[in-house]
């Protein structure tokens, strides 16, 4: 049986506290055009960025070097900044502005053509009602089924 450290696995978790974070958006409009974008923050200064667009026609454009690209990223409270795309919180989880400007891959039939240079900015609504636990659940009711829930979590024996 393994036992951590208490000041281990704090270290750990204020580690993953300020270097994991990201955000991702997926979208369809009437028009069966389509959008994904994220940021994924993995480490101190950098981050995985995507965007994918592709509309009706079948043109799909991406950003050049693919979804395992780690590149230099702007953070602070409310914006996500990298590789020309930013991503600004308006309202916590209801509203965000989603901007690129910059060079995308356009791919016809999964092979790259070329480098386009590629400009939208839109607001991204959310159309579904957020939850916060401190106000849509009651206390007590919560307390309670934390109290009777099972955490018998089988964890493997790592000593070798």
């Amino acid at each position: 049986m393994v036992i951590f450290n208490n000041s281990e696995i704090k270290k750990q978790l204020l580690f993953l506290k300020c270097h994991c974070d990201g955000i991702h958006f997926f979208g369809v409009d009437s028009g069966e055009n389509w959008i994904d974008v994220c940021i994924n923050k993995i480490e101190e200064n950098l981050a995985v960025v995507w965007i994918i667009l592709k509309l009706y026609n079948g043109e799909e454009y991406r950003l050049p070097g693919g979804s395992d690209l780690r590149i230099p990223y702007i953070d602070n409270e409310s914006l996500f900044s990298a590789s020309g795309l930013q991503i600004r919180c308006l309202s916590p989880l209801r509203k965000w502005r989603i901007s690129f400007n910059g060079l995308l891959q356009q791919y016809n039939d999964e092979n790259a053509t070329e480098l386009v240079h590629v400009k939208f900015s839109f607001v991204w609504l959310s159309m579904s009602l957020a939850r916060e636990s401190n106000f849509d659940f009651n206390p007590k009711d919560l307390a309670q089924a934390f109290a009777n829930a099972s955490y018998d979590v089988g964890l493997p024996d790592l000593s070798w």
